[in-house]
């Protein structure tokens, strides 16, 4: 993920991604960070021009922690019931297994950039970080899901399945709340569905004084924000919900005739 909005051919990164509820606080950030600067709330190479760039252009090698937690659908709910009123035929399978969407905190590439110093301090945002930013990212993984599937379940979606496809990122309200509770776009009509993300980049700068994690205020400076689906969701659409309408109907009027 990380490595798809920093892309860079002079960057080689090392992340470890901290899962777990993007809201969390305690014990682990929730914030993404580009280590190797002693000030907690450092912008490497960013605008500010008090901290430089932790490289000095490429190559450069960045360490960066990320954030991402999976949403799961619940159907706990409809279980009890189907057990306690001994009604088999009510579990439809029809809830997906995998989780519904991925809620991902990366850093921005612009801040990424500025940090190995490999972009300006006054590049502008927009210039890094436009919207299909995290459409990338998503493509990346239907691609992998499509890339692991066996070849006859492509053939068999390609044959009689929907289609599965990325569109262009929704942006949302300027703050990070709208963000965690604004869900993955997820459209499907009769040929197939499309994905499009949630996106909420900010510019690689602090306005508001000192921040971190040990004061009140975050450093919410040089974030990319995605909602992303997870690839485990790709291929149970391959292998199984996108092939409902095609083939569920004639399979079951045959089982009873």
């Amino acid at each position: 993920m990380l490595k798809v909005m920093g892309r860079h051919d002079g960057v080689a990164y090392s992340i470890a991604d901290s899962f777990h509820p993007v809201t969390e606080e305690h014990p682990s950030c929730h914030l993404p960070h580009v280590h190797g600067d002693a000030d907690p709330d450092a912008n490497p190479g960013g605008p500010s021009l008090k901290d430089p760039p932790l490289c000095d252009g490429a190559p450069c090698a960045l360490n960066v922690t990320t954030v991402t937690q999976a949403v799961y659908l619940s159907g706990s709910t409809d279980d009890l019931w189907r057990i306690h009123l001994d009604l088999p035929w009510a579990d439809t399978g029809f809830l997906p297994v995998s989780a519904r969407e991925l809620k991902m905190k990366l850093k921005s590439r612009q801040a990424l950039w500025q940090a190995a110093g490999v972009l300006g301090p006054d590049a502008p945002l927009d210039a890094t970080d436009a919207l299909d930013r995290c459409r990338e990212i998503n493509q990346k993984a239907i691609d992998w899901a499509l890339a692991r599937a066996s070849e006859s379940a492509r053939r068999r979606l390609n044959a009689t399945g929907k289609t599965i496809a990325t569109g262009a990122d929704a942006g949302t309200c300027a703050a990070g709340p709208c963000w965690i509770w604004d869900p993955l776009r997820w459209a499907e009509d009769a040929t197939g569905v499309v994905i499009r993300s949630v996106t909420f980049a900010t510019e690689n700068k602090n306005d508001l004084g000192p921040c971190g994690e040990d004061k009140l205020i975050p450093c919410a400076a040089g974030m990319h924000y995605c909602k992303g689906v997870s690839p485990a969701r790709v291929l149970e659409w391959i292998y199984t919900d996108s092939l409902r309408n095609a083939t569920s109907s004639s399979w079951h009027l045959s089982s009873v005739a």
